[in-house]
């Protein structure tokens, strides 16, 4: 069942294919042009830097946020220190 499922796919698969794969032989299939080779190197070489671009912002943006809540997590305790001390002392008269 599952394997007619998955063929049945496969086959609607390749009959979008243009042109369609196994009905005409590769020597026969006409090659993009030159032009149209290029521009898409081009654009794949565009989108790997901006993929490249975001990763690196991403992680710079992971790095911040650590170092953010480092500095909280210490003020907190440094805040939470003073007020312990402040209550030790008793109250101002």
């Amino acid at each position: 069942m599952e394997l007619a499922a998955a063929s049945d796919a496969v086959g609607r698969h390749l009959k979008s294919l243009n042109p369609q794969a196994g009905d005409a032989d590769v020597g026969t299939v006409p090659a993009p042009a030159r032009e149209a080779i290029l521009k898409h190197q081009g654009d794949r070489n565009a989108l790997d830097r901006r993929v490249k671009d975001c990763a690196d912002n991403i992680r710079s943006t992971e790095r911040d946020k650590e170092q953010y809540e480092s500095a909280r997590d210490r003020l907190v305790e440094e805040g939470g220190a003073a007020i312990a001390r402040g209550a030790c002392r008793g109250p101002r008269t």
